[in-house]
């Protein structure tokens, strides 16, 4: 019996490289915008969570001197009734 033979494949030429077709640059232009929308997402939910820690400091604060205001007319009026 005769050895088998694998038939040789011709040599792949490189593939063609076509100009992008009209789907090909909408897909871009869209994948473009995707990517600006969420690197200025991103930006503004950094920006809140910094606003967000910022006024639970104005808060805390405003906490201790409504406490320490109590405790100024708690003393006056201790001193009105002597």
């Amino acid at each position: 019996s005769s050895p088998h033979q694998s038939p040789v494949a011709p040599p792949s030429s490189p593939p063609s490289q076509q100009p992008p077709s009209y789907d090909d640059a909408i897909s871009m232009d869209l994948l473009n915008q995707l990517l600006e929308t969420c690197a200025t997402l991103t930006k503004k939910v950094g920006n809140l969570e910094q606003d967000k820690i910022a006024q639970a400091i104005e808060i805390t604060k405003l906490k201790q001197r409504d406490a320490t205001l109590e405790e100024v007319a708690t003393e006056v009026i201790k001193d009105a009734e002597v």
